[in-house]
């Protein structure tokens, strides 16, 4: 419909000059060229429409709190975002952008945690225990897929964004990774890896137990156990870490992004 609006107006502007024209063929003529204005304005509007929905999605994305932020401290990143959503508007493929935003907020998510302080840091693990707890009520997949995003699992997360509930957990998540990105932004706290080590593996060691090395290692790699007993597992492995106290918890998340860091490195 919007091809066919523009060229309609394409062709109405291009019939003005004829108003003009006193003879009878330059009329005709004036006519003709108006109709084949119309026409290349019907076959450029895709291009500026997928302009229009570019600079919209632009306008409008920056009006979220946490990618203003991103935009002010990662400008080079946010600038990147910008233009790979641009090309899958423009290509027709916005499903795309969802997972692009996902893997922006948490590649500079987990650089500002490397550095959070642990109040910021046990903010964020009881605002990821709420959500996880609720989801694992409605469907296990859809801890494991929000944990880690895997195509590998079949879950449509798409299905939760018309449920309050999920809205109003997922955006305090949100905005703790906010939180942190800021907090980490303003001030540095450093990373003490010889104690995180042991303390992380005895968080596992201790799921270990539980569950079975191999389940916990699985969860955690390439999902290939059931979703009920992964999610299951990516819970406790949280509340295990919560559960050492404000500044094991923090040492330990600190570790945690340093290690990931590290291997996307």
């Amino acid at each position: 419909m919007f091809q066919v609006w523009i060229g309609l107006g394409g062709f109405l502007v291009g019939t003005i000059p004829i108003w003009f024209m006193k003879s009878k063929n330059g009329k005709m003529i004036g006519f003709i060229v108006a109709l084949a204005f119309g026409v290349v304005c019907f076959g450029i509007s895709p291009y500026f429409y997928s302009t229009y929905l570019g600079w919209q999605f632009e306008h409008e994305i920056k009006k979220q709190a946490l990618f203003a932020l991103i935009s002010r401290h990662y400008p080079t990143e946010y600038s990147d975002y910008i233009k790979t959503a641009k090309q899958h508007l423009k290509k027709d493929q916005p499903t795309l952008i969802a997972n692009d935003s996902a893997q922006l907020v948490n590649k500079i998510f987990y650089q500002s945690l490397g550095q959070a302080s642990d109040d910021y840091v046990v903010l964020y693990l009881k605002a990821t225990l709420d959500l996880y707890h609720y989801l694992n009520s409605q469907d296990p997949r859809a801890v494991v897929k929000l944990e880690n995003g895997s195509d590998k699992i079949e879950y449509d997360l798409n299905a939760l964004y018309q449920n309050q509930d999920f809205q109003n957990k997922l955006a305090l998540l949100l905005d703790t990774k906010r939180f942190v990105i800021e907090a980490a932004s303003q001030s540095k706290t450093p990373l003490n890896e010889k104690q995180a080590a042991p303390l992380l593996q005895g968080v596992l060691t201790d799921l270990g137990n539980k569950f079975g090395e191999g389940l916990v290692r699985s969860t955690f790699t390439d999902n290939q156990i059931p979703a009920n007993t992964a999610a299951q597992i990516i819970i406790e492995f949280y509340t295990h870490i919560l559960g050492t106290g404000k500044e094991n918890a923090g040492n330990i998340m600190r570790y945690i992004a340093y290690l990931k860091a590290k291997s996307q490195a």
